[in-house]
């Protein structure tokens, strides 16, 4: 099996892979470079949040959102 980049982040530092079922969506965050990341897989749609501070892992809540 050989990889394949589907995702031209261009993380500093990227971390935390979180799928969350309920979209249909892959959250990861760029440590230093204090960015969260969304990845729709079927559209191919990328979003990207920046934050203030450096964010290090993500939880998903139970009703919406996530906790940082």
């Amino acid at each position: 099996m050989k990889p394949v980049n589907i995702v031209k982040s261009q993380n500093i530092l990227g971390k935390g892979p979180l799928w969350d079922n309920r979209i249909e969506a892959l959250y990861w965050v760029d440590i230093e470079g204090r960015k969260i990341q969304r990845f729709f897989p079927e559209t191919g749609k990328i979003e990207v949040f920046s934050t203030p501070m450096r964010v290090s892992a993500l939880g998903l809540r139970e009703k919406s959102g996530f906790v940082c």
